[in-house]
Protein backbone atom coordinates (compact mmCIF):
# COMPACT_ATOMS: atom_id res chain seq x y z
CA UNK A 1 0.00 0.00 0.00
CA UNK A 2 2.58 2.59 0.93
CA UNK A 3 5.21 1.76 -1.59
CA UNK A 4 2.70 2.12 -4.68
CA UNK A 5 0.35 4.74 -2.68
CA UNK A 6 -2.44 2.96 -3.02
CA UNK A 7 -5.95 3.69 -2.02
CA UNK A 8 -6.71 0.53 -0.05
CA UNK A 9 -10.53 -0.52 -0.36
CA UNK A 10 -12.41 -2.87 2.45
CA UNK A 11 -15.18 -4.26 0.41
CA UNK A 12 -16.91 -5.82 3.73
CA UNK A 13 -19.94 -8.00 2.51
CA UNK A 14 -20.60 -8.62 6.27
CA UNK A 15 -20.54 -8.39 10.26
CA UNK A 16 -18.31 -10.46 10.10
CA UNK A 17 -17.73 -10.59 14.36
CA UNK A 18 -21.11 -11.30 14.35
CA UNK A 19 -21.66 -14.23 12.01
CA UNK A 20 -24.41 -16.89 13.40
CA UNK A 21 -21.41 -18.96 13.01
CA UNK A 22 -19.56 -17.23 16.31
CA UNK A 23 -22.91 -16.98 18.63
CA UNK A 24 -21.63 -20.34 20.65
CA UNK A 25 -17.64 -19.30 19.83
CA UNK A 26 -16.88 -16.27 21.66
CA UNK A 27 -13.30 -16.37 21.28
CA UNK A 28 -13.80 -16.76 17.48
CA UNK A 29 -15.79 -13.78 17.69
CA UNK A 30 -13.36 -11.92 19.74
CA UNK A 31 -10.15 -12.74 17.35
CA UNK A 32 -12.27 -11.44 14.41
CA UNK A 33 -13.06 -8.50 15.79
CA UNK A 34 -9.44 -8.14 16.72
CA UNK A 35 -8.39 -9.00 13.51
CA UNK A 36 -10.44 -6.61 11.48
CA UNK A 37 -9.75 -3.82 13.79
CA UNK A 38 -6.06 -4.19 13.97
CA UNK A 39 -5.87 -3.99 9.28
CA UNK A 40 -8.57 -1.17 9.40
CA UNK A 41 -5.87 1.35 10.09
CA UNK A 42 -4.35 0.47 6.61
CA UNK A 43 -7.50 1.33 5.10
CA UNK A 44 -9.06 4.09 3.13
CA UNK A 45 -12.88 3.69 2.29
CA UNK A 46 -15.20 0.88 3.85
CA UNK A 47 -17.89 -0.78 1.50
CA UNK A 48 -20.68 -2.03 2.99
CA UNK A 49 -24.22 -3.33 1.78
CA UNK A 50 -26.75 -1.70 4.02
CA UNK A 51 -27.12 1.33 6.26
CA UNK A 52 -27.64 -0.72 9.23
CA UNK A 53 -24.82 -2.65 8.67
CA UNK A 54 -22.29 1.56 8.57
CA UNK A 55 -23.79 2.66 11.41
CA UNK A 56 -23.20 -0.41 13.57
CA UNK A 57 -19.50 -1.01 12.45
CA UNK A 58 -19.10 2.88 12.40
CA UNK A 59 -19.61 2.87 15.84
CA UNK A 60 -17.87 -0.15 16.14
CA UNK A 61 -14.74 1.08 14.84
CA UNK A 62 -15.09 4.81 15.91
CA UNK A 63 -11.17 5.48 16.31
CA UNK A 64 -10.57 4.82 12.99
CA UNK A 65 -11.57 8.52 12.20
CA UNK A 66 -9.47 8.53 9.21
CA UNK A 67 -12.09 6.13 6.79
CA UNK A 68 -14.43 7.20 3.81
CA UNK A 69 -17.53 4.77 4.55
CA UNK A 70 -20.11 4.39 1.63
CA UNK A 71 -23.24 2.15 1.22
CA UNK A 72 -23.26 -0.05 -1.83
CA UNK A 73 -25.99 -2.26 -2.02
CA UNK A 74 -26.12 -5.92 -3.55
CA UNK A 75 -27.64 -5.17 -6.95
CA UNK A 76 -27.20 -7.43 -9.89
CA UNK A 77 -26.38 -6.56 -13.71
CA UNK A 78 -28.96 -6.27 -16.14
CA UNK A 79 -30.10 -9.35 -17.39
CA UNK A 80 -31.18 -10.14 -20.66
CA UNK A 81 -33.40 -13.59 -20.22
CA UNK A 82 -33.76 -14.10 -23.64
CA UNK A 83 -31.45 -17.50 -23.31
CA UNK A 84 -32.95 -18.92 -19.79
CA UNK A 85 -31.95 -22.82 -19.33
CA UNK A 86 -34.85 -25.03 -19.74
CA UNK A 87 -34.96 -26.81 -16.15
CA UNK A 88 -38.22 -28.55 -16.71
CA UNK A 89 -36.61 -30.14 -19.81
CA UNK A 90 -33.11 -30.35 -18.72
CA UNK A 91 -33.83 -32.72 -15.31
CA UNK A 92 -36.88 -34.35 -16.75
CA UNK A 93 -39.48 -32.12 -14.79
CA UNK A 94 -43.13 -32.14 -15.76
CA UNK A 95 -44.36 -28.95 -17.03
CA UNK A 96 -46.86 -28.79 -14.39
CA UNK A 97 -44.47 -28.45 -11.33
CA UNK A 98 -43.41 -25.28 -10.27
CA UNK A 99 -40.37 -24.56 -9.46
CA UNK A 100 -38.65 -23.11 -6.49
CA UNK A 101 -35.12 -21.76 -6.27
CA UNK A 102 -32.94 -21.77 -3.55
CA UNK A 103 -29.28 -20.07 -4.64
CA UNK A 104 -26.39 -19.26 -2.29
CA UNK A 105 -24.21 -21.07 0.42
CA UNK A 106 -25.33 -24.06 1.57
CA UNK A 107 -25.25 -23.24 5.47
CA UNK A 108 -27.89 -23.45 8.56
CA UNK A 109 -30.67 -20.58 9.01
CA UNK A 110 -31.21 -20.66 5.54
CA UNK A 111 -34.69 -22.21 5.60
CA UNK A 112 -33.50 -25.36 3.53
CA UNK A 113 -34.49 -27.69 5.61
CA UNK A 114 -38.21 -26.17 5.30
CA UNK A 115 -38.71 -26.11 1.71
CA UNK A 116 -37.43 -30.01 1.97
CA UNK A 117 -40.20 -30.40 3.97
CA UNK A 118 -42.53 -28.04 2.00
CA UNK A 119 -41.56 -30.47 -1.40
CA UNK A 120 -42.05 -33.26 0.44
CA UNK A 121 -45.84 -32.25 1.55
CA UNK A 122 -46.71 -31.49 -1.79
CA UNK A 123 -47.61 -33.49 -5.30
CA UNK A 124 -46.76 -30.44 -7.61
CA UNK A 125 -43.57 -28.77 -6.55
CA UNK A 126 -39.93 -29.10 -6.78
CA UNK A 127 -36.78 -27.80 -5.61
CA UNK A 128 -33.69 -26.07 -7.27
CA UNK A 129 -30.82 -25.54 -5.25
CA UNK A 130 -27.97 -24.12 -6.46
CA UNK A 131 -25.10 -23.50 -4.79
CA UNK A 132 -22.22 -25.02 -2.21
CA UNK A 133 -21.65 -25.08 1.22
CA UNK A 134 -20.82 -27.02 4.79
CA UNK A 135 -24.24 -28.73 5.06
CA UNK A 136 -24.63 -29.68 1.75
CA UNK A 137 -24.28 -33.24 2.37
CA UNK A 138 -26.43 -33.31 5.51
CA UNK A 139 -29.21 -31.81 2.77
CA UNK A 140 -28.65 -34.56 -0.05
CA UNK A 141 -28.44 -37.39 2.78
CA UNK A 142 -31.86 -36.02 4.09
CA UNK A 143 -33.24 -35.75 0.23
CA UNK A 144 -32.24 -39.22 -0.39
CA UNK A 145 -33.62 -40.61 2.76
CA UNK A 146 -36.80 -39.26 2.26
CA UNK A 147 -36.47 -40.67 -1.61
CA UNK A 148 -37.08 -36.46 -3.11
CA UNK A 149 -34.00 -37.14 -5.69
CA UNK A 150 -36.96 -36.58 -8.44
CA UNK A 151 -38.00 -33.65 -6.55
CA UNK A 152 -35.29 -31.45 -5.19
CA UNK A 153 -32.01 -31.13 -7.39
CA UNK A 154 -28.72 -29.93 -6.00
CA UNK A 155 -26.64 -28.04 -9.09
CA UNK A 156 -24.38 -27.11 -7.23
CA UNK A 157 -21.88 -24.11 -8.29
CA UNK A 158 -22.76 -22.35 -11.46
CA UNK A 159 -20.27 -18.72 -12.87
CA UNK A 160 -22.27 -16.36 -12.01
CA UNK A 161 -22.56 -14.80 -15.75
CA UNK A 162 -25.02 -18.24 -16.15
CA UNK A 163 -26.49 -18.21 -13.32
CA UNK A 164 -29.40 -16.07 -13.86
CA UNK A 165 -30.20 -17.88 -16.92
CA UNK A 166 -30.91 -20.76 -14.47
CA UNK A 167 -32.64 -18.75 -12.19
CA UNK A 168 -34.85 -17.06 -15.03
CA UNK A 169 -35.90 -20.65 -15.30
CA UNK A 170 -38.11 -21.22 -12.18
CA UNK A 171 -41.03 -20.23 -10.61
CA UNK A 172 -40.42 -18.81 -6.63
CA UNK A 173 -37.48 -17.69 -5.28
CA UNK A 174 -36.72 -18.82 -1.85
CA UNK A 175 -35.27 -16.50 0.95
CA UNK A 176 -35.78 -17.70 4.36
CA UNK A 177 -33.22 -16.42 6.49
CA UNK A 178 -33.12 -16.85 10.20
CA UNK A 179 -31.92 -13.91 12.52
CA UNK A 180 -29.71 -15.94 14.39
CA UNK A 181 -26.64 -13.01 14.56
CA UNK A 182 -26.46 -9.72 13.85
CA UNK A 183 -25.07 -10.63 10.80
CA UNK A 184 -28.04 -12.35 9.83
CA UNK A 185 -30.35 -10.05 10.74
CA UNK A 186 -29.79 -7.25 9.12
CA UNK A 187 -29.19 -9.42 5.76
CA UNK A 188 -29.52 -7.96 2.30
CA UNK A 189 -28.27 -10.11 0.10
CA UNK A 190 -27.76 -10.30 -3.49
CA UNK A 191 -30.12 -13.32 -4.48
CA UNK A 192 -33.37 -10.91 -3.38
CA UNK A 193 -32.53 -8.56 -6.55
CA UNK A 194 -31.34 -11.64 -8.65
CA UNK A 195 -34.64 -13.55 -8.08
CA UNK A 196 -36.58 -10.54 -8.72
CA UNK A 197 -34.60 -9.26 -11.66
CA UNK A 198 -35.41 -12.95 -13.23
CA UNK A 199 -38.98 -11.86 -12.63
CA UNK A 200 -39.29 -14.60 -9.53
CA UNK A 201 -41.28 -13.88 -6.45
CA UNK A 202 -39.72 -14.00 -3.58
CA UNK A 203 -40.62 -15.83 0.26
CA UNK A 204 -38.57 -14.36 2.48
CA UNK A 205 -38.18 -13.50 6.16
CA UNK A 206 -38.82 -10.19 7.81
CA UNK A 207 -35.71 -9.09 8.40
CA UNK A 208 -35.40 -5.19 8.58
CA UNK A 209 -33.51 -4.57 5.71
CA UNK A 210 -35.53 -6.85 3.64
CA UNK A 211 -39.30 -6.23 4.70
CA UNK A 212 -39.68 -2.60 3.51
CA UNK A 213 -37.90 -3.66 -0.06
CA UNK A 214 -40.19 -6.42 -0.48
CA UNK A 215 -43.75 -4.62 0.81
CA UNK A 216 -43.14 -1.52 -0.68
CA UNK A 217 -42.23 -2.93 -4.35
CA UNK A 218 -44.73 -6.15 -4.08
CA UNK A 219 -41.44 -8.42 -4.48
CA UNK A 220 -43.46 -11.42 -2.97
CA UNK A 221 -44.54 -12.71 0.56
CA UNK A 222 -43.02 -12.31 4.16
CA UNK A 223 -43.41 -15.10 6.41
CA UNK A 224 -42.48 -16.38 10.21
CA UNK A 225 -39.22 -18.21 9.60
CA UNK A 226 -40.49 -21.08 12.11
CA UNK A 227 -43.96 -21.01 10.33
CA UNK A 228 -43.86 -23.91 7.91
CA UNK A 229 -47.98 -23.40 7.18
CA UNK A 230 -47.44 -20.30 6.86
CA UNK A 231 -44.75 -20.47 4.59
CA UNK A 232 -46.59 -23.33 2.27
CA UNK A 233 -50.11 -20.88 2.42
CA UNK A 234 -47.44 -17.95 0.75
CA UNK A 235 -46.21 -20.38 -1.96
CA UNK A 236 -50.17 -21.18 -2.80
CA UNK A 237 -50.89 -17.46 -2.42
CA UNK A 238 -48.14 -16.55 -5.05
CA UNK A 239 -48.97 -19.51 -7.48
CA UNK A 240 -52.66 -19.29 -7.32
CA UNK A 241 -51.90 -15.23 -7.69
CA UNK A 242 -48.94 -15.60 -10.08
CA UNK A 243 -50.12 -12.56 -12.91
CA UNK A 244 -49.40 -10.28 -9.85
CA UNK A 245 -46.16 -10.40 -10.03
CA UNK A 246 -45.65 -9.47 -14.17
CA UNK A 247 -43.82 -5.82 -13.27
CA UNK A 248 -41.10 -7.64 -11.27
CA UNK A 249 -38.46 -7.87 -13.73
CA UNK A 250 -39.08 -4.53 -15.16
CA UNK A 251 -39.61 -2.59 -12.03
CA UNK A 252 -36.17 -4.47 -10.68
CA UNK A 253 -33.69 -3.27 -14.01
CA UNK A 254 -34.96 0.18 -13.56
CA UNK A 255 -34.34 0.38 -9.68
CA UNK A 256 -32.30 -2.23 -8.00
CA UNK A 257 -29.03 -2.92 -10.54
CA UNK A 258 -25.48 -1.96 -10.42
CA UNK A 259 -26.53 0.96 -12.64
CA UNK A 260 -28.12 2.64 -10.75
CA UNK A 261 -25.32 2.87 -8.01
CA UNK A 262 -22.12 3.12 -10.23
CA UNK A 263 -21.76 6.72 -9.91
CA UNK A 264 -21.41 6.13 -6.10
CA UNK A 265 -19.17 3.87 -7.09
CA UNK A 266 -16.81 5.84 -8.95
CA UNK A 267 -17.08 8.62 -6.24
CA UNK A 268 -16.05 6.61 -3.87
CA UNK A 269 -13.09 5.91 -5.48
Amino acid sequence: KYKNKSHLIYDCREIYFELSAHQKRPIKKYISFLYENYFLQFIDTVFVTADSDLSLLQSTYNKHTHLKWYTLYNFPYSFDNKHNINLHKKLNIPKQYKLILYQGVIQKHRGIGALIKIINSSSSLCAIIVGDGPELDQYKTIVSDQNLNDKIYFLGKIPYLQMLSYTASCDIGWLIIKPKGISNKFALPNKLFEYTLAGLPVISTKLPNMYPIIERNNFGICVNENNLKEQIQAVHNIIDNYKKYNHLADLTAKQYIWNVQHKQFIKAL
